[in-house]
């Protein structure tokens, strides 16, 4: 069996992220599938932009291990990274995209001619700088407890469920996180009896019996009903009942999507934190840890980075609906760009903090002004609270 690198550690495979690591850290960590061990590698990638601080960019992900070819080792271990960035991304409680292989080569020693393959990637930096720093020795503490823990499997998809929910947490996209919060409820809950029954040193009967059990429905689908409301929703019986409520009308099309909108924003918060802790509380980690990631910068969900720019004003000189826009346009817009015209990393808040530089165009019709009256930013990242323009968490 040759050796094949799927990533090199110069141009490793790559994706836009809100966790960022450190200058100088990584989680490095062996990953076994099929019985063939695979290193694996996360860091993030930064920039010199001629700032007073490089730019923090996306994560990067370095493999290598042990495969028949190119074909398999880019599905293969382009899968284990993505395992290892699902769990980063919920330690951190930031959104991570799917991560994709960029270079993938055969390094076998002593080779004179070897497979090779590469995907083109822009090589641009992200838009928005991120603070939301990865917790790297808890998270490593989190893969080590997964790793060993009897339920993995039903650990993994429900931290799978939650990695996807932070990548819609976003304005707009509350019934899909809630829809994939709740499917990480229903790969949890038995994960979570169990380990009820393994803690209080009981049988699954004398743990349903303690619920209530009455005989129906059956013991497991009991247990299964009442470990999703008890443990993996903390208690909080009028969340689990809106959310399931949510969920199955919109997995099962009960419910026009349109009228789940507004309850999905309701619940989303309160949902994820439940399901987050719930993560949590079935792994054998340290009392230090739990603080670490339950404290107030690890409580708050963040999506991808971005920023919303919105623009109100008054159209004068307007008489004509007809000829509002520029020629050639259908609507009368305006084109905004920005970039990043200061980066500065402050250690007292450890935080980074940008300033940006924008600039807008007209394309309105002949004699069409527009009178504008203010221009919002707002932090997209986030479903709570508008951007402060001059730092991004």
């Amino acid at each position: 069996m040759r050796l094949a690198n799927i990533i090199n550690t110069a141009w490793p495979g790559r994706a836009r992220s809100a966790a960022v690591f450190r200058p100088g850290e990584r989680l490095a960590l062996q990953y076994v599938v099929d019985g063939e061990r695979i290193e694996l590698s996360l860091r993030t990638r930064y920039f010199d932009k001629g700032f007073e601080d490089h730019v923090p960019g996306d994560i990067w992900l370095d493999a290598r291990g042990h495969a028949p070819d190119l074909h398999r080792a880019i599905s293969v271990f382009g899968n284990a990274g993505r395992v290892l960035a699902s769990i980063v991304a919920l330690c951190s409680n930031a959104a991570i995209a799917p991560i994709e292989p960029e270079l993938a080569y055969d390094s076998t020693p002593e080779l004179t001619e070897r497979q090779f393959f590469q995907r083109f990637v822009p090589d641009e930096p992200l838009h928005v700088v991120s603070s939301r720093f990865v917790p790297v020795e808890a998270t490593r503490e989190v893969v080590a407890a997964i790793e060993s823990h009897q339920d993995k499997e039903r650990i993994l998809r429900a931290v799978g469920q939650y990695s996807v929910t932070l990548e819609h947490w976003s304005l707009g996209s509350e019934l899909l996180a809630v829809a994939h919060l709740f499917m990480g409820a229903e790969a949890l809950k038995t994960a979570c009896w169990k380990h009820a029954v393994r803690q209080g040193s009981n049988s699954s009967e004398q743990l349903a019996q303690e619920w209530g059990f009455d005989g129906r429905p059956r013991l497991n689908e009991f247990l299964d009903r009442e470990a999703r409301v008890r443990l993996v929703f903390g208690g909080d019986k009028t969340c689990h009942r809106k959310a399931k409520e949510i969920s199955d009308g919109f997995e099962h099309g009960y419910a026009n999507p349109g009228s789940l909108f507004d309850p999905a924003r309701e619940v989303l918060i309160a949902t994820a934190r439940h399901i987050r802790r719930a993560v949590f509380s079935i792994l054998e980690i340290t009392e230090d840890t739990r603080r670490v990631l339950e404290n107030d910068r690890y409580n708050r969900p963040r999506g991808l980075p971005k920023l919303e720019a919105y623009l109100h004003g008054t159209l004068t000189n307007a008489a004509n609906a007809e000829a509002l826009a520029a020629a050639g346009n259908e609507h009368p817009i305006f084109s905004w760009s920005r970039q990043l015209a200061k980066v500065k990393y402050d250690p007292e808040t450890d935080t980074y903090g940008f300033s940006p530089k924008e600039s807008l165009t007209v394309f309105l019709g002949e004699g069409v002004r527009c009178r504008p009256d203010r221009m919002e930013l707002w932090d997209g990242a986030s479903i709570t609270s508008p951007a402060d323009t001059s730092s991004s968490e």
